[in-house]
C-alpha cells in the first residue's frame, strides 16, 4: 500500500511571537499535487480551499483548528505580521510521515475509532501518516496503517479525522516558495503599424532584463528572426516578446498587437512603365495595379468595376480613361492571354466601385471575408488564406448571406462598352485539385482543376 511512499517527518512548527527569526519576511506558499514536488527542508501548509482556512494552532477538543487565510490562484502569502499560522517542515527521517508542533512539543496523531486527533510521543506508532495526492489535486493524510481515516476539514472551522470522502471537505497541501532576490525585467512595448515591404525592430533601449527574444502568433502576417519583424501580408499579429532569467533578472513577457497595412499606391508612373496581366481560361483575371492605368474604347481587352449587387444579381460595367493606382478592377480579354497595360499619372477615383483591390498578400483569418475569381465565378475565401498582391476581390458586407458564389458570362464579346451582365446565384465548387490529383483548398493560387477544368489563377 505504501510502496511509493517517501519516508521523510513533516515537523510542524508553530509560528509563536518568540519565533520572529524564522519569519523575518512575508512567505509565499503554492499548492502541490505529487509526491515529485515534495522537498527536504521547504514549510508547508494542509489547506482547505473550498473555505479558505489552513490547519493550525494547538489541538482544541481533540480537533486541530482552521485559520482563515487568502487564497488567490492556488497561492498563499503568509506575512510577518500573521504569526499564529502553523507550518509544517519536511525532514529525513526512518519512518513515515510525522506531524510534530512546537507549541506542546508532540507529535500529532490519529485514532482507530474516532474522528479525534492527539498529542502522542514519538515511540507510539499512531504519530505516523501517509501522504497521498489524488487525480483532483488534493491530497489525503491518513492514519498510518489505518488507512481508512484522513484529515479533512469540518464545516471550516476545524480539522479532524474522517473515514468517509463525503463527510468534511478535501484538503490541499501547499508548498513555501523560495523568495527571488532577482530583479523584475523592464519591457516597454505597445500596439503598432508596419507597412507591408517593410521591417519592423523592436526597440529594446528602454528594456532592462535578460536575452530578448519575439516570437508571432500569425507568421503567415509576420514572421520575427531576433528582434527583427518582417510582415508576410495585409492583417495583425500577436508579438510577444520574452526576456529571459539571467543573474540578475527575472524572466518575463509581454506582447503587443502588430498591424500590417498595405503601401500606398502610385500617383505617377515614369514614361514607358507597363503592367502585365494574364488571363484565366476563360479570359478573366482581377488587378490592383500600384500605377495609374489609362483604358480605351480601341484596346483587345476591357477593365470593368462591379457597380452593384442585388440579392443574386451582380452589375458590371465597363471602365474608360485613367484610374488611379490601387483601383480593384475586373480584365476580360482572350482566353490564357497576356495583355499589357499602359501606366500613367493619375489621381481619378472610381466611383461606385465594390471590388476592393490588393497592393499586397492580404490575410484572411475566417472563412467568406472575401469572394475571389476562381475562373468565371467568385467564390468565398478558405479560413486562414492569404489573397496574393494586385488581386481584386468583392468584400463579404456587399453580399447577402444566403449568396454562396457568383457565377457570370459577358453575354457579348468582352470590349462591348458599356455593358450590364447578370450574375447568377451558385453554389461554389467544393473541391478543387492540382495536376496530380491531390485536394487543394478551392480558393487557393496557381494551376488547379475545378469542375473538371483547368484554371489557372
Amino acid at each position: 500500500m505504501h510502496r511509493n511512499r517517501i519516508h521523510a517527518t513533516l515537523l510542524f512548527i508553530a509560528g509563536l511571537l518568540s519565533c520572529t527569526n524564522l519569519y523575518a519576511d512575508d512567505i509565499t506558499f503554492r499548492r502541490i499535487t505529487t509526491t515529485d514536488d515534495l522537498e527536504v527542508g521547504k514549510r508547508y501548509l494542509i489547506v482547505c480551499e473550498e473555505y479558505n482556512v489552513v490547519m493550525g494552532g494547538s489541538i482544541t477538543g481533540n480537533y486541530m483548528s482552521a485559520l482563515s487565510v487568502s487564497i488567490s490562484n492556488h497561492e498563499i502569502i503568509i506575512s510577518s505580521a500573521n504569526r499564529t499560522i502553523n507550518m509544517f517542515k519536511l525532514s529525513v527521517s526512518s519512518g513515515s510521515y510525522s506531524l510534530w508542533q512546537s507549541v506542546d512539543n508532540k507529535y500529532i496523531g490519529w485514532t482507530t475509532s474516532t474522528n479525534f486527533v492527539f498529542d502522542t510521543s514519538k515511540s507510539s506508532k499512531y504519530y505516523q501518516w501517509g501522504i497521498v495526492f489524488t487525480d483532483a489535486g488534493n491530497v489525503r493524510i491518513n492514519g498510518g496503517d489505518n488507512a481508512t481515516r484522513h484529515i479533512r476539514c469540518y464545516e471550516g472551522a476545524n480539522f479532524k479525522l474522517y473515514q468517509s470522502t463525503v463527510e468534511g471537505k478535501p484538503i490541499q497541501l501547499y508548498k513555501e516558495v523560495e523568495a527571488s532576490s532577482k530583479l523584475t525585467p523592464t519591457i516597454s512595448v505597445s500596439d503598432n503599424n508596419v507597412t507591408y515591404g517593410e521591417t519592423y525592430t523592436i526597440d529594446t533601449s528602454g528594456f532592462a532584463s535578460g536575452t530578448v527574444s519575439a516570437t508571432s502568433s500569425n507568421e503567415a502576417v509576420a514572421t520575427v528572426s531576433g528582434t527583427t519583424i518582417t510582415p508576410q501580408a495585409v492583417g495583425s499579429t500577436t508579438i510577444t516578446v520574452s526576456t529571459a532569467e539571467n543573474e540578475t533578472y527575472e524572466s518575463g513577457s509581454q506582447s503587443f498587437t502588430l498591424t500590417v497595412n498595405a503601401p500606398t499606391a502610385q500617383t505617377t508612373a515614369e514614361d514607358g512603365t507597363t503592367v502585365d496581366v494574364t488571363l484565366n481560361a476563360y479570359g478573366y483575371a482581377t488587378l490592383c495595379s500600384s500605377y495609374p492605368l489609362t483604358f480605351n474604347v480601341g484596346n483587345d481587352y476591357a477593365a470593368w468595376r462591379i457597380t452593384t449587387i442585388d440579392g443574386e444579381n451582380i452589375t458590371f460595367e465597363r471602365v474608360l480613361g485613367s484610374v488611379r493606382g490601387g483601383t480593384g478592377l475586373l480584365i476580360s480579354g482572350a482566353p490564357n492571354s497576356t495583355v499589357t497595360l499602359s501606366a500613367t499619372n493619375s489621381t481619378a477615383t472610381l466611383d461606385a466601385n465594390i471590388l476592393v483591390g490588393t497592393l499586397a498578400p492580404t490575410y484572411f483569418a475566417t472563412e467568406a471575408e472575401a469572394y475571389g475569381l476562381t475562373g468565371k465565378t467568385f467564390v468565398p475565401n478558405s479560413a486562414a488564406s492569404t489573397m496574393r498582391s494586385n488581386k481584386a476581390y468583392i468584400p463579404a458586407h456587399a453580399i447577402d448571406a444566403d449568396i454562396k458564389a457568383f457565377v457570370f458570362n459577358f453575354k457579348d464579346n468582352a470590349t462591348s462598352t458599356p455593358h450590364i451582365t447578370q450574375g447568377e446565384k451558385a453554389t461554389p465548387p467544393s473541391r478543387a485539385y492540382d495536376l496530380t490529383g491531390r485536394p487543394v483548398p478551392i480558393s487557393s493560387i496557381g494551376i488547379k482543376i475545378v469542375n473538371g477544368q483547368i484554371v489557372v489563377e
